[in-house]
């Protein structure tokens, strides 16, 4: 005899309770490659910043102003598609929790929704994926300020 209970309501809601489990563990596995992205970025951005603002001021090396240069273009690239990488994870997360919300209607609590209308309200909230695109465009200007710099100093 087959197992009748899937075919119940309780049986429906035990099987979209699973589902809903299965995807906040998904949710979580991109929210830990966010992390290491981002660290994997600030890590190459941090070399970068050291090896330019050493070899700009000549005390512990000196770089040519070509290859001055071609580091800081080179970092305020790597700014750039790390800025462009946090946006795909913000469209990745925003569709992660637009489904979790639908999902979440089948049951008596909603936590990301309520949790989605009080961020909503003052103070204002901003997500990680935003404080992180700001952050690289910073490093994306001051990779650029920094040459500049060198060249007013002469």
């Amino acid at each position: 005899m087959g197992d009748e209970s899937s075919s119940t309501p309780a049986g429906d809601g035990d099987a979209a309770m699973k589902h809903y489990k299965l995807y906040l563990g998904d949710l979580q596995k991109i929210g830990d490659r966010h992390e290491h992205t981002r660290k994997y970025y600030l890590s190459l951005i941090t070399a970068l910043f050291t090896v330019l603002s050493l070899g700009g001021s000549g005390v512990v090396f000196s770089l040519k102003e070509g290859f001055i240069w071609l580091v800081a273009l080179f970092g305020a690239a790597l700014c750039e598609l790390w800025a462009q990488h946090m946006s795909s994870y913000s469209a990745l997360f925003h569709a992660k929790f637009a489904l979790l919300k639908k999902m979440e209607k089948k049951f008596p609590c909603q936590p990301f929704t309520d949790e989605g209308e009080l961020l909503s309200q003052p103070p204002r909230y901003i997500s990680m994926t935003t404080l992180d695109k700001r952050v690289a465009r910073v490093f994306l200007v001051l990779f650029l300020v920094l040459p500049l710099l060198k060249l007013a100093s002469h």
